[in-house]
């Protein structure tokens, strides 16, 4: 439906327990029929390298880091998220194994914590639950269940979507600042969801740049600062 990358998809909760997983599972009971692959995040980049290569070399359409613990970002990650095209050594070998990087990603978090290159690369959805034990919570559904009952109904209602987005052509289109490294997915995705009258996903950015860590690490330098000079005025240097 579009060229080039997609972004990081992250589903952040204040707390454990709030439905972070069972979204992430819908997205892929919806998009591909069955269960995306669950992972954690590998800290080091190698260990990210290995999991990425061996997720597409057996054609998963979405990945799921479930649960990331430790900062989100490397620059294996970041390099992922801004192209289209994956190259690696096959484990154990000399092969150097060729690949399309046209993978989903999506991670879930309690209270993220997002590297600052990565930020850049990432919409998120906060979820507040406003109990104390979200996952005592009863519903009148089963979501998981109904996700899958009713598939080709949800499918093609997205689907639907996309297609009146582009009948509409220029008509009516919605104007959008510029998302980076993702042209072709805001383009497509981005715009049909505002044309049809939600909001602008890249809204989320904001809540982003406020758990990036070297973001959270710079302001927290000024305040220290400033609470122990009061009113300085001066460059870095004095």
């Amino acid at each position: 439906a579009f060229e080039g990358p997609s972004p990081l998809f992250l589903f952040d909760a204040t707390t454990a327990g709030s439905g972070k997983t069972l979204l992430a599972r819908l997205l892929g009971l919806i998009a591909t029929g069955h269960e995306p692959p669950l992972a954690g995040m590998p800290p080091a980049s190698v260990e990210l390298k290995k999991a990425i290569t061996a997720a597409l070399v057996q054609g998963d359409a979405m990945h799921v880091f479930d649960n990331c613990t430790t900062t989100i970002g490397n620059d294996v990650l970041d390099m992922l998220l801004t192209s289209t095209n994956y190259q690696d050594r096959r484990l154990g070998t000399n092969e150097t194994i060729v690949a399309e990087a046209r993978m989903a990603l999506v991670a879930t978090s309690n209270n993220a914590a997002i590297g600052a290159d990565t930020a850049r690369r990432t919409l998120t959805l906060r979820l507040r639950p406003t109990v104390d034990h979200p996952e005592e919570r009863e519903f009148d559904r089963d979501l998981a269940a109904y996700a899958v009952a009713n598939r080709p109904k949800l499918l093609g209602a997205a689907l639907t979507i996309l297609r009146w987005h582009f009948m509409q052509g220029a008509d009516g289109r919605p104007k959008a600042r510029p998302f980076g490294s993702f042209t072709g997915w805001s383009d497509v995705v981005r715009l049909a969801v505002m044309r049809a009258g939600m909001a602008d996903p890249l809204d989320s950015q904001a809540m982003v740049r406020r758990i990036d860590d070297g973001t959270r690490l710079r302001g927290a330098l000024l305040e220290a600062w400033a609470a122990w000079r009061p009113g300085f005025r001066g460059t870095a240097r004095k």
